[in-house]
């Protein structure tokens, strides 16, 4: 299962160009204007939400591209091309990321009235990708996600059983957190 980030489409006061303000006083793309109103904070925590999609589609299906994905906001857009670019990485394991990232946008956004987005996605996958450490799955996730999962299909969980699952969830969680700090 596909992790959707969910965010109320934000589009630029003076141009109205669809992006995501993903940090304080970021211009528009398309006109370079700051936005004067007060962003929401939840759309800083974009780049969060586009590891955590990354990671979730690597411990359940062992690529960073789901085996389905839905398009249903500009946002949905976004994740699906970072998607595509985190997996074409991993499959040609580039020595030089910031050309092999124009590269693959080049290829990927050729309509005229998306060109303003390409260096705004230039910057969220390099962000991403400086984190990149934090995309790491761990030995003990995937087995213990492909057990879960197995377990999950083959039987109805107890109570008890879903109770020791969601701790050894949490538990993951937390050794995911402490090594991240």
């Amino acid at each position: 299962m596909s992790y959707h980030i969910k965010l109320k489409e934000y589009k630029c006061p003076k141009c109205e160009a669809l992006y995501v303000p993903y940090e304080e006083n970021l211009p528009c793309p398309s006109c370079k204007t700051v936005p004067m109103t007060n962003v929401s904070k939840e759309y800083f925590r974009f780049v969060d939400g586009l590891i955590t999609s990354l990671r979730i589609n690597k411990i359940n299906g062992g690529s960073y591209l789901p085996g389905a994905w839905y398009i249903g906001s500009f946002v949905d857009s976004i994740q699906e091309l970072v998607f595509k670019i985190f997996n074409y990485m991993e499959i040609k394991k580039p020595k030089n990321m910031e050309s092999f990232t124009k590269e693959c946008l080049d290829l990927m956004i050729v309509d005229d009235k998306s060109l303003y987005l390409k260096d705004y996605f230039y910057k969220i996958i390099l962000k991403i990708y400086s984190r990149r450490k934090e995309l790491k799955v761990s030995l003990w996730t995937k087995i213990s996600s492909m057990f879960y999962s197995f377990y999950r299909e083959t039987r109805p969980i107890s109570p008890e059983m879903k109770k020791i699952f969601e701790e050894a969830e949490a538990e993951i969680k937390r050794i995911n957190n402490q090594k991240n700090s």
